[in-house]
């Protein structure tokens, strides 16, 4: 991949209006002789990127080493459960009358 960016908005080069935010062209977009005009050119910056996948990480997971029953491992299922014992229900609120009550 060619990725290629202005030092002028809108610069022509090799029939192109280049921007100065980087572009991504295929390799086979340009000649030899088209990428060697672009990259002797000091108004462009002109990048060859390769796209080689990264190769997979073959180290082997670790096992888990937490001892089971623990109860590290919990997960609560249901948002309702987070915080039910720490806040028991509130009183209910004694309602004082005067003494002696209504006839």
């Amino acid at each position: 991949m060619i990725r290629i960016a202005s030092k002028r908005d809108g610069f022509r080069r090799c029939g192109i209006a280049h921007a100065t935010a980087p572009v991504d062209y295929q390799d086979d977009r340009f000649s030899p002789s088209e990428l060697e005009i672009l990259k002797a050119e000091p108004m462009l910056t002109v990048t060859c990127i390769d796209e080689a996948p990264p190769e997979p990480d073959k180290t082997p997971p670790e096992p888990d080493k937490t001892p089971p029953g623990d109860g590290t491992n919990m997960a609560v299922e249901n948002d309702d459960q987070v915080g039910a014992q720490a806040d028991p229900e509130p009183e209910a609120e004694v309602r004082r009358g005067k003494k002696g009550g209504r006839k």
